[in-house]
């Protein structure tokens, strides 16, 4: 699938990895991907709290492979902000209908 970015891939309890290829240079190549494991076996998804820390890691993760632009740049921080989202969005969706719906409550 031709695509700026992949979404996040689950990895079971253990946490997630986030994919993304460089935002500039569609590809097919796995060689080209950019990724981040997510762990989040410490956390208690059950609560706010642990839910919110796994928000601000999936967060930090989708930034860390998406890059970051020269802030003089507008076409490159719009494709950054795009990659950081789309990585995001399928972070939450990995993680399941109900975990989804919280974090997107929070």
């Amino acid at each position: 699938m031709k695509l700026n970015l992949l979404a996040l891939i689950a990895s079971g309890a253990l946490g997630l990895a986030i994919a993304t290829t460089a935002v500039a240079a569609p590809t097919d190549s796995a060689e080209s991907l950019a990724t981040a494991r997510v762990s989040y076996t410490d956390l208690n998804l059950a609560t706010d709290a642990g839910m919110g820390r796994l928000y601000a890691r999936l967060r930090s993760a989708s930034a860390s492979v998406c890059g970051h632009a020269d802030i003089r740049d507008l076409k490159a921080v719009s494709q950054e902000q795009a990659c950081v989202a789309h990585a995001l969005a399928g972070a939450i969706e990995q993680l399941g209908h109900a975990n989804s719906t919280r974090l997107a409550a929070l």
